[in-house]
C-alpha cells in the first residue's frame, strides 16, 4: 500500500469509527488501547494469570472503550482474547450481511471470520 492509499485507509476507517460515536480526532486513542489489550490477552495465553486478574483488567479496557465512545460502546462491541487477530472487535452476528441493509456491519474492515476491526494496522 503506498502513501496515499494507506491515507485513504485511514481517513475512511476514521469516518467509520466517528458514526459508531468515537469522539477523538484521530486514531491515537483507538490504536493505544488496542495495542495494550493486545499484549495483555498474549500474556494471558503465555503467562499464569488468574481468571480474576482477567476478568478485571477486560473491565478496565471495557471502561476506556465506553469512553472512547462517547459512553456508550458500539453495538456488538467484543473483546477477542485470541491473540493471533485483533482484540477491539464487532461480533459479526450483531449486523446484517447484506450491504444495501441499514443494519450492515459499519466497519469495511473485518476478519475472515467477519468480525469488524475497529483499530486496524494501516502499514
Amino acid at each position: 500500500m503506498n502513501a496515499a492509499q494507506r491515507k485513504y485507509h485511514i481517513s475512511k476507517h476514521f469516518v467509520e469509527l466517528k458514526e459508531l460515536g468515537y469522539i477523538y480526532s484521530s486514531m491515537g486513542k483507538i490504536n493505544g488501547l488496542e495495542r495494550r489489550a493486545h499484549a495483555f490477552m498474549e500474556r494471558c495465553c503465555n503467562e499464569d494469570i488468574s481468571e480474576a486478574t482477567q476478568e478485571r483488567q477486560e473491565r478496565k479496557f471495557i471502561a476506556e472503550a465506553i469512553e472512547l465512545f462517547g459512553g456508550q460502546l458500539p453495538k456488538g462491541f467484543m473483546l477477542n482474547g485470541d491473540p493471533r487477530g485483533y482484540t477491539l472487535k464487532l461480533d459479526d452476528t450483531a449486523y446484517s450481511r447484506d450491504p444495501r441493509d441499514p443494519n450492515h456491519m459499519p466497519v469495511t474492515y473485518t476478519d475472515m471470520g467477519g468480525y469488524g476491526i475497529l483499530a486496524p494496522d494501516f502499514n
